[in-house]
C-alpha cells in the first residue's frame, strides 16, 4: 500500500489519497488534473506548503486552487499553456483563484502573496505564486540549476 512520503524537501502523496497537504489544502485540490495512467503522485515543495499556510492563515477565509501540481505530460498540453520549466511540475507553484473575491479581498490577497512568495504574477482571475529554493532539481529533467539571485 502506498503512503505519503517525505522526500526532503518534497512531500509526495499518492493521487488517490485525499489528505490535507497544507492548512486547509487537500491533495485533491493540489494534485494534477490529468487522467494519464502513469500520473500517480502529487509533489509539493515544503516551501510552497509554508507559503500557502501563511497566506491562508493571514487571509482567514477559504481560498480556491486553480492549478497545483502538473505532471510533465499534462503541463505540455496546448490548452494548459505550461512552459517546459514550469514550477508546477516540480511542486513549487500554485495558482490561486481570485475571480470571485471582492476588490478589497483581492487587493489584500495579492499584497500578502507578494510578501510571502518569491514570485507572484497576477492574472485577471488567478494569481500564480511560486517558491524558489536555493538550489532545485526539475523533476523529470534530472538536472540542477541555480535560480536567479534576488536583488
Amino acid at each position: 500500500m502506498s503512503q505519503v512520503k517525505a522526500v526532503l524537501p518534497m512531500l509526495m502523496v499518492p493521487k488517490y489519497m485525499n489528505t490535507e497537504v497544507a492548512y486547509k489544502l487537500s491533495n485533491y485540490e493540489f494534485q494534477c488534473k490529468c487522467t494519464e495512467p502513469d500520473c500517480t503522485w502529487s509533489v509539493i515543495h515544503h516551501e510552497l506548503i509554508s507559503g500557502w499556510n501563511a497566506l491562508r492563515k493571514q487571509h482567514g477565509k477559504p481560498l480556491r486552487v486553480n492549478s497545483g501540481f502538473r505532471c510533465q505530460k499534462h503541463n505540455s498540453k496546448p490548452e494548459i499553456k505550461g512552459v517546459p520549466t514550469s514550477r508546477h511540475s516540480s511542486g513549487m507553484a500554485i495558482d490561486i483563484f481570485i475571480g470571485d473575491l471582492n476588490p478589497v479581498d483581492k487587493a489584500l490577497i495579492i499584497k500578502r502573496a507578494k510578501e510571502i512568495f518569491y514570485f507572484v504574477k497576477v492574472y485577471p482571475v488567478f494569481i500564480h505564486c511560486q517558491v524558489e529554493p536555493d538550489t532545485e532539481m526539475h523533476l523529470g529533467t534530472g538536472h540542477f540549476e541555480e535560480p536567479p539571485k534576488k536583488t
